[in-house]
């Protein structure tokens, strides 16, 4: 317990007057010998012990008045609704969910639209000589700067505030609301928690730090929204109707200019209804009034999926924007369903998302071979998979979007790596010695490999009879350039009679061989022989290689690893027939499925890391240096960046973004440099916020916190709060005790003065 105005304790030094007095009482009379009393005296020492004891019990009963006054004079509160003597000033720090499930729509209002309104009336209802400090929570918490004393202020910034497109975690908040505690100095503390309590935001460390909370300050759990309901013991949520795009995929196309693709939107249904006619439509580069295409998912099931697959004219290369959209269906003159912008559900955050792509006229396959046949072409290493890359008949290879050039090692040493888009090697000896003294690759050409990978470039390893493991890992392993995914260990070999098998089922997913493990590719893939590969030193986890595809015996047979903004890819047995039928036996299935996906997925490198959810650090490598580069955010506003970083000693520049809050594009803008060519960056809604949209109930919540939510936000907050803290100050309990210890105190008096 502690005191509003504690130096009126002091008071309670009245208490030693009555004793005082007492004590004085006694010495008001001396004894005088007057024999008539001398019959009375056995009389009054026989109820002297009584009178003593009526005396002692009206003593007590008036000091406890006295005290009682004092103690109610002073207002005593529990909890940590004390103050100091100077004033009865509240600090309060307001943390506001700003996930985007704070959006769904609850009885007219979002939910974030009634944590503002609480918010408030919360700082309107304070206290005078009160201060206010706003944290805004997401899975990351930030104090919004102002000056906390002036609520003009606060309230301009409550009104101000903007949903982001992040999942929420509360304990962030309640980190950032502790330090907020440690900026203010007053005793009297207050922390308001304004969300929606959905479960997967308060989870982890939130129980643990609403502890240490509460041991500073009076907390208020504020629910925002319609709680869950318990009937007959079974929690019964609110309806909230959701649907979420969660991807745009083209697993087996690669962008390229001059062609229609077809690409397939991925449409979940996170709430616990189904729904029917979600209309989804496709644009490219934003562009809202020309729709490229649309489609309909008739009817999704709760926690289900539904792909629709649309086309769309990618046009000039470059960097191209696509932007998949859910509405709900209208139908045309015709009767036919199409797609509108109207509101399909009652959580926008996740109905639209955004990716981009690299759109490229042409892509350029660097083949090294490390066994070329002039005699028999068919019969070198780079046969098959030169074929496999450009598919079409030699007549049609001028036309075809991806154009091959097939060399020598020695002549691999001259090529201009940055004229290409994915270099492959086939059988190339790392060594001279290692193919009986004939040119290999050079350790200058191992470090321009090096810088292509990490630039973003695809690097595609085949092995065979003239890779030796110690030569490879020396040159391209841990050894040397750090390339390979795994360091190789020795060749593990079979008899044609019982050859290895790939196993579909190990394939890596999601991985770029994914579609490998469904048919029709499936029985393609484990109908293979395989009758050597080079081992894999697995034990050294610092490669941070994986293995994508693994033979029947676990050895892996497809192993990946991302080097800078490239990825290599190690093809454990040869690429021609020589160590495995895969190329002769399935030429035009799964042989040229899987080196297709693999091209897809090394030419979508790059535009990977310009895709990002909401909260990534977008970080770009500037060509050249400037005096000022500005970020153009999806709300149009422009920031300023400042000048990159680095660059010293021949190192790359640096510009980082962390502020990626609202899902969209964004794009860097600094002088000189056209629009078109300007770096952009897509940012889509962080999809865990709308995976489970199930909200705590008060007892859950109660649990969680260590507090009960004391009401649903959007009215009465103040005076319910008003309530709380009146009922948490104790003074009228205090009087109503010391009315009725007064009036024992009166009755008690009489009692003792009446005549015996």
């Amino acid at each position: 317990m502690s005191f509003l105005s504690p130096i009126l304790l002091a008071g309670a030094a009245a208490v030693g007057l009555p004793i005082l007095l007492h004590f004085l009482f006694k010495a008001w009379y001396r004894p005088l010998p007057w024999a008539a009393m001398d019959f009375l005296r056995k009389a009054i020492e026989q109820t002297s012990r009584r009178i003593k004891f009526r005396e002692l019990i009206l003593l007590l009963l008036r000091c406890l008045c006295l005290l009682l006054l004092a103690v109610a004079l002073a207002r005593p509160v529990v909890g940590w609704r004390a103050l100091s003597a100077r004033s009865e000033s509240v600090d309060a720090v307001l943390v506001i969910d700003t996930s985007y499930s704070m959006g769904a729509t609850d009885g007219g209002k979002t939910r974030f639209e009634r944590a503002q309104d609480a918010a408030l009336s919360v700082i309107d209802n304070l206290p005078a000589n009160s201060t206010v400090q706003v944290v805004t929570c997401s899975d990351r918490a930030a104090a919004v700067p102002f000056t906390p004393s002036n609520l003009d202020q606060a309230r301009n910034v409550v009104k101000g505030l903007r949903l982001t497109s992040q999942a929420g975690d509360l304990a962030p908040g309640l980190v950032e609301a502790l330090a907020a505690l440690d900026r203010v100095t007053g005793a009297n503390k207050e922390v308001y928690l304004l969300s929606d309590l959905q479960r997967t935001g308060l989870e982890g460390a939130v129980a643990a730090k609403a502890v240490e909370l509460r041991q500073r300050a009076t907390v208020y759990p504020l629910r925002c929204g319609t709680p869950p309901r318990v009937e007959q013991g079974v929690v019964v949520q609110p309806k909230v109707r959701n649907v979420a795009v969660t991807d745009i995929t083209f697993p087996d196309a690669i962008p390229h200019s001059g062609t229609r693709l077809p690409f397939t939107v991925l449409v979940k249904n996170t709430g616990k209804e189904k729904v029917t006619n979600v209309a989804v439509s496709l644009t490219v580069d934003s562009n809202e009034k020309e729709i490229i295409d649309t489609g309909l998912a008739p009817e999704i099931a709760p926690g289900g999926t539904f792909p629709v697959t649309m086309t769309a004219a990618l046009g000039d290369p470059g960097q191209r924007l696509l932007t998949a959209r859910v509405g709900a269906a209208g139908t045309d003159p015709n009767g036919r369903p199409t797609a509108t912008l109207t509101q399909p559900d009652d959580l926008p955050g996740d109905n639209r998302f955004d990716k981009l792509i690299l759109v490229r006229r042409r892509i350029s396959v660097l083949v090294v071979d490390g066994r070329p046949d002039p005699r028999d072409s068919k019969e070198s290493a780079s046969h098959f998979v030169a074929n496999a890359i450009t598919p079409v008949a030699d007549t049609q290879q001028d036309d075809y979007f991806i154009k091959t050039v097939v060399v020598t090692a020695d002549q691999a040493v001259n090529a201009k790596l940055t004229d290409y888009q994915i270099v492959v090697l086939a059988d190339v000896p790392a060594d001279p010695a290692d193919k009986h003294g004939l040119p290999a690759v050079t350790p200058e050409f191992a470090a321009g490999l090096k810088k292509f990978v990490e630039d973003g470039g695809g690097l595609i390893v085949g092995c065979g009879e003239f890779v030796l493991p110690d030569s490879y890992n020396r040159v391209f392993g841990s050894g040397g350039v750090k390339l390979l995914p795994f360091d190789l260990t020795a060749k593990v070999a079979t008899t044609p009679e019982a050859p290895f098998k790939p196993a579909p089922d190990t394939i890596e997913n999601p991985s770029f061989l994914s579609r490998l493990r469904n048919e029709p590719f499936r029985t393609a893939v484990a109908d293979v022989d395989v009758f050597a590969v080079l081992g894999a030193d697995e034990t050294d986890r610092g490669t941070l290689g994986r293995a994508v595809l693994r033979l029947d015996n676990q050895k892996p047979l497809v192993s990946a690893k991302a080097v800078g903004s490239g990825e290599v890819i190690l093809v454990h047995t040869t690429l021609d027939a020589t160590w495995t039928n895969w190329p002769g036996k399935t030429a035009g299935t799964s042989y040229v499925a899987a080196v297709r996906f693999a091209l897809s997925h090394l030419t979508g490198r790059e535009g990977r890391g310009a895709n990002l959810v909401s909260g990534q650090q977008i970080i770009w490598h500037p060509p050249e240096a400037q005096p000022e580069f500005e970020l153009l955010r999806p709300d149009a506003r422009k920031v300023s960046l400042g000048k990159a970083t680095g660059g010293a000693g021949g190192g790359r520049l640096t510009l980082t973004v962390a502020d990626t809050t609202a899902a969209g594009e964004y794009r860097i803008v600094y002088p000189g440099q056209r629009d078109d060519d300007l770096p952009r960056f897509a940012v889509v809604p962080d999809l865990r916020e709308s995976d489970n949209l199930e909200l705590l109930t008060d007892d859950e919540a109660e649990g969680k916190l260590g507090v009960r939510p004391v009401l649903t936000a959007g009215g009465g907050e103040a005076e319910t709060i008003g309530q709380i803290r009146a009922q948490r100050e104790w003074t009228v309990w205090v009087l109503l005790a010391l009315f009725v210890f007064a009036c024992g105190e009166a009755a008690w008096a009489w009692f003792c003065g009446r005549a015996v």
